[in-house]
């Protein structure tokens, strides 16, 4: 018996492994719209299937965040039977909900071992080190004119982050934004393992390569990278209180707020470079400044011109299909393309997962669950700006903060 939950254990291990690391490969492995990543999902989930039913309870669905993303994803399948024009972009939001739920339920199936846990947190330090050799090396190819145009995206449009046209590393997806994601929870996940070493040069020394890596693939979350890195190394040499905690966080949100949605310059822009990041004319002057719209806002503002807010459930009505932009907001994409009660359903579910942080960080004094809550943390702040709602990478991280959370909880 002990063999064979032994050779259990490892085939398990090395699906989750071929399952989150085909996340790296999403756009590259596809069949009629399938990828790599939902095919392995489907063997996983056959694979555990027994061991879920056997293990699933009544409690685990009575949990309000469980709750709440059970009634999301009925509203977003309903979408799809009221009007089935949307049966693509329904689908993947309600499968990443239900992968959310198998990886949660499994993680909190292994109790005191999380070894589920665990083998997730290795396999997104392992993306990340990947990751960051691979842009190393296509960076120093650059710097001696070796240029890859399948891995760079060569802008013809001014960048109002670097304010000139850049280079973007995006790697083997079709945007650099999901290069940068990807490799965040890896990141972070590194970054708690040296600091327990407390070895400060080998720290300074990890930092300064991996802000140079997140700088070459996108500078614009460099901001936020930085923000959370000296946030969580603030928290582990001086424990803020709730106030200073959350104090930290709202600011660094209004700071990303603004350094994204508006450009100060003290020249104005003309010329066709500009027409894609900034506003036409500057909104309004601040001193010797001129400050621009940024992309952000210009969506931003499309949206919300074109936002029916007492829509309760889903309109019949896409923003990405209509404009053929990215509606570049998760909160923003839940009330246009979902309904009120749609957003409420997020949101509460977020307010639910801090209370429970709360009640084991600040009362309980329990440390280890820090550095999964700044990466949750991260993704609802660039969540002003993108739609996180459809990166596998946030649904599985999440999970393992909501896992982790109630082994400790139950502890």
């Amino acid at each position: 018996m002990q063999l064979i939950d032994k050779i259990y254990k490892n085939i398990e291990t090395c699906l989750i492994y071929l399952f989150i690391f085909s996340i790296f490969l999403i756009q590259k492995i596809t069949y009629n719209s399938i990828s790599l990543y939902e095919i392995l999902f489907i063997i996983f989930l056959l694979f555990s299937f027994k061991k879920l039913l056997k293990n699933l309870s009544l409690s685990f669905f009575l949990e309000k965040e469980v709750i709440l993303l059970c009634v999301l994803a009925a509203i977003i399948s309903y979408k799809y039977f009221i009007y089935n024009d949307y049966i693509y972009q329904v689908s993947v939001v309600t499968f990443l909900i239900i992968s959310y739920l198998v990886f949660l339920l499994l993680i909190t199936l292994d109790k005191d071992k999380q070894e589920i846990y665990l083998t997730l947190k290795n396999c997104f330090k392992l993306i990340f080190l990947i990751c960051g050799l691979i842009i190393i090396l296509f960076y120093f190819l650059k710097k001696i004119g070796f240029i890859y145009e399948e891995v760079w995206l060569i802008r013809e449009d001014v960048y109002p982050y670097l304010n000139y046209v850049p280079i973007h590393f995006k790697g083997l997806y079709s945007s650099y934004n999901y290069q940068a994601y990807i490799m965040i929870p890896g990141f972070f996940f590194y970054l708690e393992e040296i600091f327990l070493k407390k070895n400060k040069l080998y720290l300074i020394l990890f930092l300064i390569i991996s802000f140079f890596i997140f700088f070459t693939v996108k500078a614009k979350v460099l901001f936020l990278i930085i923000a959370i890195s000296f946030f969580y190394l603030l928290n582990k040499y001086t424990k803020l209180n709730k106030i200073n905690f959350y104090s930290f966080l709202i600011i660094t949100t209004f700071g990303y707020l603004f350094i994204t949605h508006f450009i100060p310059l003290k020249t104005q822009v003309i010329g066709f470079e500009y027409d894609l990041y900034f506003t036409k004319s500057p909104l309004f002057n601040l001193g010797d400044y001129n400050i621009y719209g940024s992309l952000f806002y210009k969506i931003k503002l499309l949206i919300i011109q074109n936002l029916e807010i007492l829509n309760l459930l889903p309109p019949n009505k896409d923003f990405e299909l209509e404009t053929g932009k990215e509606p570049h907001s998760v909160y923003l994409l839940f009330v246009y393309n979902y309904g009120i009660i749609a957003l409420s359903c997020f949101l509460l579910f977020v307010f639910f997962i801090i209370l429970k942080f709360n009640s084991l960080y600040f009362k309980k004094k329990n440390n280890i669950i820090l550095i999964d809550f700044l990466i949750f943390i991260l993704f609802l702040i660039e969540g002003i700006n993108q739609d996180i709602n459809s990166y596998r990478f946030f649904w599985i991280t999440t999970s393992m903060l909501s896992g982790i959370l109630y082994l400790n909880q139950k502890n």
